[in-house]
């Protein structure tokens, strides 16, 4: 999924998503490594990173 969707799916700015997958706190690889501006493919099938109840 997209990282726009994964924001709408666990309730996190998108800009945390990315964030999320480039500290590797997220299963997500880049379209195109070698292109920075590349979006992320993350796997769908993962829980939250982020447990809401205890932030």
């Amino acid at each position: 999924m997209s990282t726009s969707q994964a924001a709408d799916l666990w309730g996190l700015h998108q800009d945390t998503i990315k964030r999320l997958c480039r500290t590797g706190k997220i299963a997500a690889i880049k379209l195109d490594s070698d292109d920075p501006k590349s979006p992320y493919l993350i796997l769908r099938n993962q829980p939250s990173p982020i447990n809401k109840d205890t932030v």
